[in-house]
């Protein structure tokens, strides 16, 4: 599905940021039980600008005449400033090279895995309310520190 989508179905996702989970260890204050949480840690740009993760487009076919246009973010290993949150991370593209990245005449891997290895590398994090962890809860404060 994606085997030649590097080549002529790139695309940018826009994003505020991302959300990662951080394994942390916490002592129940009523039983002194130590239970592993998922803390949700809000990563962004230090200019708090908008920020595009690479992205590839296929087309699915999901039966008769119906078909349906998908989008995968492409992840690497975690930069630098967010490896004690989590192991990987989405590419995020630096605004210079939006252009190439959308570019029909790069066809080349080498050149598609250059413009991958300029990912952006440089972000900030903070943890945010476990609320985050139910779907049904849906607004603004899920970005506030916590």
């Amino acid at each position: 599905m994606w085997r030649q989508s590097y080549k002529y179905s790139r695309c940018l996702v826009p994003a505020e940021g991302w959300y990662e989970w951080k394994t942390v260890e916490s002592t129940d204050a009523r039983t002194g039980e130590i239970r592993t949480l998922k803390q949700p840690h809000f990563i962004f740009r230090p200019d708090k600008k908008l920020l595009c993760f690479a992205g590839l487009m296929s087309t699915w076919v999901t039966g008769g005449d119906s078909a349906k246009v998908t989008c995968a973010i492409l992840t690497k290993n975690a930069a630098a400033s967010l490896a004690d949150v989590h192991d990987r991370m989405p590419v995020v593209m630096p605004d210079k090279v939006f252009d190439r990245w959308l570019s029909p005449e790069v066809t080349s891997a080498d050149e598609v895995a250059t413009l991958i290895g300029s990912a952006d590398s440089n972000f900030e994090h903070y943890p945010v309310s476990t609320r985050l962890n139910t779907a049904k809860n849906d607004d603004a404060k899920l970005l506030e520190p916590a």
